[in-house]
């Protein structure tokens, strides 16, 4: 899949008015029992204040990310690799992971995951991140459902 979409500032010849414009491609391939996809988009951010800022939306945007998963019969386990990148005066990058699984029970479903997101701005600190999920999902019927998280 090929995608395109425009920034949301006016186009009144701003420096600034293609801000949060950008384009991205999208792969993948999907069985009975599992699934793959890889996807890679770059977003633009020129000519914002804040471009000294480490972290602040100056600068071309990449982005790229790998996910898979594979239904066991019993569970269905995922998982996903994030990698964004910031070429500017202040360069970042952030990387990101995330396992989980999702174990049907009749009509109900429990979930859970794990993952870790971290940003490296040029900076003596890395702010990094672990989340833990878990979750609970009653199906009413085909199209309705019930969750706890």
């Amino acid at each position: 899949m090929l995608s395109y979409w425009f920034g949301e500032n006016p186009h009144n010849g701003a420096a600034n008015q293609d801000n949060g414009t950008g384009y991205g491609v999208r792969v993948g391939y999907q069985t009975k029992v599992w699934e793959a996809a890889a996807a890679w988009s770059k977003t633009t951010y020129r000519n914002t204040p804040v471009t000294a800022t480490a972290g602040a939306p100056s600068g071309d945007f990449a982005t790229w990310n790998l996910a898979a998963s594979y239904d066991f019969g019993v569970a269905r386990r995922m998982a996903t690799y994030a990698r964004d990148e910031r070429k500017h005066v202040v360069p970042a990058r952030t990387r990101g992971w995330l396992l989980a699984a999702v174990v049907p029970f009749g009509p109900y479903e429990f979930r859970a995951s794990v993952g870790e997101y971290r940003i490296d701005a040029c900076t003596s600190l890395v702010p990094r991140t672990l989340q833990w999920g878990i979750g609970y999902v009653h199906n009413l019927s085909k199209r309705t459902a019930s969750d706890a998280t």
